[in-house]
């Protein structure tokens, strides 16, 4: 199995899914996929529940701290509070009642999803993941600060453009529920306080990662260059991601 999910085949079949038609109430020609996916993803229903970004980013935050105290079974509850968030932004961020087509869902993105959190529960279930503050990884200590910029994501939007930003604004806006914001804390918690690797979750969510981080900088840095701070913010994802996936690589290498 760990061998298979390196092979790819598996990785064509995530970057086949992440491709999937999207959902509309009002139907839509294929050639305006992109411009649905805008307008999803510029008004999702997590915009319904702003009044609690500050307690996400909180909950985020405790969740990649809690291993730093050594706390027992920690990884219960840092993976588990993953598949609890990923369970709500796996619909909500990528669902919306958009003015042009209606009801709409991005199918890719929450099939995706969805995959990473039903890998996260086998892995919670059969306990093959374990965290320990004495295995802290002090040679990978530089994702902290990558980690910090995707959790805090400063930024605002001016004139229709996302400019960064350091105001106050950036500890009460919706990172903690957009995916490609979470996902880095959490891997990069994993790296930093992994005692025992379980393949198979960290090489999922970190090539699941890189797809998401892909599009994205197609997005910000190619299409959309006025809002490249945008792809700036999402370069922990791009960077921690791919990094797991040589992580979990060279371990099963290593137990071939």
């Amino acid at each position: 199995m760990e061998k298979f999910i390196t092979k790819k085949r598996f990785k064509i079949l995530l970057i086949l899914i992440s491709l999937m038609p999207a959902y509309s109430s009002l139907g839509y020609p294929p050639e305006q996929t992109s411009n649905l996916i805008v307008e999803v993803l510029s008004n999702p229903l997590t915009k319904m529940f702003v009044d609690y970004n500050i307690i996400s980013k909180l909950l985020l935050f405790l969740a990649a701290l809690i291993p730093y105290f050594n706390i027992k079974n920690s990884e219960k509850y840092t993976l588990g509070y993953y598949v609890l968030i990923l369970l709500f932004v796996g619909f909500f961020q990528n669902a919306s009642f958009t003015e042009s087509y209606g009801f709409s869902i991005i199918t890719g993105n929450v099939t995706l999803e969805l995959i990473v959190i039903i890998t996260l529960i086998y892995d919670l279930l059969k306990n093959k993941t374990k965290f320990s503050k004495d295995s802290f990884h002090k040679e990978r200590i530089w994702i902290i600060p990558l980690m910090l910029l995707a959790l805090l994501m400063p930024c605002d939007f001016v004139d229709n453009t996302i400019i960064p930003s350091l105001s106050l604004k950036m500890f009460i806006n919706d990172a903690g529920f957009a995916y490609c914001m979470i996902t880095p804390v959490i891997i990069g918690t994993y790296l930093l306080f992994e005692e025992k690797t379980y393949v198979l979750t960290l090489y999922i969510i970190s090539f699941i990662g890189t797809i998401f981080g892909f599009y994205n900088m197609l997005t910000w840095f190619v299409f959309n260059i006025k809002s490249y701070w945008m792809g700036v913010l999402h370069l922990p994802l791009v960077i921690i991601s791919i990094y797991g996936m040589l992580i979990s690589k060279k371990s099963i290498n290593h137990n071939i």
